[in-house]
């Protein structure tokens, strides 16, 4: 299992939005437990969509529905909850082979 949180950076400079993001995934690990994550951004200029995608992933995916449960509640400054809860989009995938 994996999921894929889509997003768009608020309005901060990057590095502060990713030192706040990093700073809020330490956390969760530490809350939910060691999962694997990874932050891909896509190229600026390439047209409508969201700017970053957020997986989430965990070996047995024993870990995934709590994670998402506790990015949902946390206490995230306003900025980065608005743009991970409230705008972002999120898929929970599930490898097959």
């Amino acid at each position: 299992m994996e999921a894929v949180l889509w997003l768009t950076k608020p309005r901060m400079e990057y590095a502060q939005f990713r030192q706040d993001l990093f700073g809020f995934l330490d956390t969760m690990a530490g809350a939910v437990g060691p999962v694997r994550t990874s932050l891909w951004q896509r190229k600026l200029g390439l047209g409508a969509g969201e700017e970053f995608v957020l997986r989430i992933s965990d070996e047995g995916g024993e870990r995934i529905a709590e994670a998402i449960q506790w990015i949902g509640t946390s206490k995230a400054n306003a900025a980065l909850h608005a743009s991970l809860v409230t705008h972002g989009s999120l898929a929970l995938v599930e490898r097959v082979a």
